[in-house]
């Protein structure tokens, strides 16, 4: 079981400089990664995250750091 997260607009880990074709094993160990990295993706331009496991997109949320309590 793969959970990944993918962002909008689609962007490399060079533009964000974290690590985002990193998979995970549960949901939860994604949802903390994403705690911990959110307002640094958002403020290098990533509007939107998509969780996917196993390349299906469970949900999207946006990342405007009003919107985002860890």
């Amino acid at each position: 079981m793969t959970w990944t997260w993918a962002c909008s607009p689609e962007l490399t880990d060079a533009d964000v400089g974290v690590d985002l074709v990193t998979g995970w094993v549960t949901r939860e160990d994604a949802e903390d990664w994403l705690k911990e990295w959110y307002t640094d993706l958002s403020d290098d331009g990533v509007q939107e995250v998509t969780l996917t496991h196993e390349g299906t997109p469970i949900y999207s949320m946006y990342l405007a750091s009003d919107e985002f309590e860890g």
